[in-house]
């Protein structure tokens, strides 16, 4: 069989994702013929859904927080609901719900295997909300960014379907990599889960994508030299900065040293660097010197390195 060379369309979808404050870009690809045909048995393998579908009587659980009860304005037996061994979802209609919860599913098993993570023993619970309205009303009570497109409280994520440019494409494993490190550790550095949620969030995003026929690609705005955070304030804070450009700074600088962390040690590597660290007390500079016999001008190179990433 003779094979075209694959070529990409003109961009599909170009969203702002407020999760790693940058553009992502989706491209369909067009591919050839014998990747065409692998892709179909692919589908075809994963056709079952990984969920049951309930009414909202057959529920297994229904107890939310107050932030889910507004979510579905006291009104869930208008909302489609399913179940699986370890989510429930609640969606306006069964496409959206198959869409995310297929999504979710697949992420969910990818991190615990990456990471290496226990299974889960409480059931994570999933809104997928539509009305802009409703959405802003989430976003005050749970104190929330006015720009954010996901909510993870607790149990509940909440995802923002914005009928005008669909699901952000990275914002479902995102959410799901600060829920499941949440369920395993406790007092996990805030650089360290957040670095992580970017990084693998990202990394996830695109494998799934691309499994469903398209490339993603993203943009990060730069950031001005007045924003940029020291790496003492970076790997020290225990809370999000409140300036809203030393904020992106923060998500910027603890992406890419997660980044960079996974090109040196190895990206299997990572689900151990966690717990190293966690054995240090979330100390950075311990971790790598204990754990990994870094000198001083080993930790030196690296973040001479990260920074290049950041500020070319």
């Amino acid at each position: 069989m003779s094979l075209r060379r694959s070529r990409i369309n003109v961009y599909l979808v170009m969203q702002y994702s407020p999760s790693s404050f940058s553009v992502v870009k989706a491209q369909r690809l067009i591919v050839p013929c014998l990747l065409g045909v692998l892709l179909l048995f692919v589908s075809a393998a994963e056709s079952a859904a990984p969920y049951e579908l309930r009414s909202w009587d057959e529920l297994s659980d229904q107890d939310m927080t107050a932030l889910g009860r507004a979510a579905l304005r006291g009104r869930p037996i208008r909302w489609v609901h399913a179940e699986s061994d370890r989510y429930i979802y609640h969606a306006a209609n069964r496409r959206t719900l198959d869409r995310v919860a297929r999504e979710v599913e697949w992420a969910d098993a990818e991190i615990e295997r990456r990471l290496g993570l226990p299974a889960t023993e409480s059931r994570g619970r999933w809104f997928v909300v539509e009305e802009e309205r409703v959405w802003r009303r989430l976003i005050r009570m749970s104190g929330g960014r006015h720009d954010g497109a996901a909510v993870h409280l607790g149990n509940e994520l909440f995802i923002r379907r914005d009928r005008a440019h669909d699901l952000n494409h990275i914002d479902i494993p995102h959410e799901l990599v600060h829920f499941r490190l949440q369920q395993a550790y406790d007092n996990l550095p805030l650089w360290l889960e957040e670095g992580l949620a970017q990084w693998l969030g990202w990394e996830l995003a695109k494998t799934y994508q691309l499994r469903q026929g398209f490339s993603l690609h993203r943009e990060h705005e730069p950031i001005p030299s007045d924003d940029r955070l020291s790496w003492d304030d970076v790997l020290l804070r225990t809370t999000y900065p409140r300036d809203p450009g030393q904020n992106r700074a923060f998500y910027r600088q603890s992406s890419v040293l997660i980044e960079q962390l996974a090109q040196r040690l190895g990206p299997d590597e990572m689900g151990a660097f966690v717990q190293k660290a966690l054995r240090h007390r979330g100390d950075f500079h311990r971790t790598v010197e204990m754990a990994y016999e870094w000198s001083p001008d080993d930790e030196a190179d690296f973040f001479e390195r990260v920074e290049a990433v950041l500020w070319p």
